[in-house]
């Protein structure tokens, strides 16, 4: 991905990279983090709330979102991953914001098995993909909050449109504080205050 297109995402995603990365694991946290690295019907979530921007970043196997992991090989297959595109490009069909007056400036869906999936991996080190076939989708969108102290909870949508989930693991960052959620089918809400 090339940040550098979306400037105003720059200082949030070099903030989120600093603090995701300097968060305390526990010994058991990072046994369970590395096993459950690529595991289906599990994802990842990485929120960031500062400065007036709202960074979501949504990391999950791409048999949750399309249901195969190898290139589409029936009119079918190409029809859901188009529909998958599709309905990932509208963030509410992954998070909704509850308060702040919080609007999608910008995002980036990067699909496995696409023309821009492809460029990427031509450009960088491919790290969607692993030696065992297994392929991610990730998806991030920035929102600018014209009152970043009223953004009081978001929702997990995804949930609704990609029967395949089954469980969350959401970690988010609100200027000092930092919180981890499991959410699932049953409970998406992420009460950030």
């Amino acid at each position: 991905r090339n940040i550098m297109k979306n400037p105003i995402s720059l200082c949030t995603l070099l903030s989120a990279y600093i603090l995701f990365s300097a968060m305390p694991v526990s010994a058991a946290d990072e046994d369970e983090r590395h096993h459950n690295a690529h595991t289906h019907g599990q994802a990842k979530l990485n929120i960031v709330l500062d400065q007036g921007e709202l960074f979501v970043a949504l990391e999950t196997p791409a048999v949750n979102i399309l249901g195969f992991e190898h290139a589409p090989n029936t009119t079918t297959q190409q029809a859901v991953l188009k529909q998958a595109n599709i309905t990932l490009s509208d963030s509410q069909n992954v998070v909704q914001v509850t308060g702040g007056d919080c609007k999608l400036m910008a995002q980036d869906i990067d699909m496995p098995f696409t023309d821009k999936h492809q460029e990427n991996s031509e450009v960088e080190h491919d790290d969607h993909e692993d030696h065992e076939g297994h392929t991610d989708v990730h998806a991030e969108y920035t929102f600018k909050c014209a009152n970043e102290s009223l953004v009081k909870s978001l929702n997990v949508s995804v949930f609704k449109h990609f029967g395949a989930f089954k469980g969350i693991d959401t970690v988010w960052v609100i200027g000092i504080h930092q919180r981890k959620l499991h959410l699932t089918p049953d409970a998406t809400k992420i009460e950030l205050r």
